[in-house]
């Protein structure tokens, strides 16, 4: 009989800020530390409150930038997901 033995490996994902119009990021976190998350959901969920965070941060100071962005890279660094700010709320008037 021949064992064969599988390794499940947890998908790493990362978030880049970017501004929507820019192809640059706005503050890379790729080289500095990955976020790791059991699914993409996680990571989606994950950049969705630090969106938040960002923008009651932006509130507070009297400004809200929602022309930015959370792309969700792979450990390949292949985008997989995108989240507007914009997304984040839900805006009234």
């Amino acid at each position: 009989m021949r064992v064969v033995m599988v390794s499940r490996r947890m998908a790493k994902f990362f978030l880049r800020l970017r501004q929507n119009n820019e192809p640059r990021e706005v503050a890379p976190t790729r080289d500095s530390e990955y976020l790791i998350f059991d699914t993409l959901e996680a990571a989606r969920i994950a950049a969705m409150r630090h969106a938040r965070d960002l923008l009651s941060l932006g509130l507070a100071r009297g400004r809200i930038d929602l022309a930015r962005r959370f792309d969700i890279d792979d450990d390949r660094g292949c985008p997989v997901a995108s989240i507007k700010f914009v997304e984040a709320v839900d805006l009234r008037l």
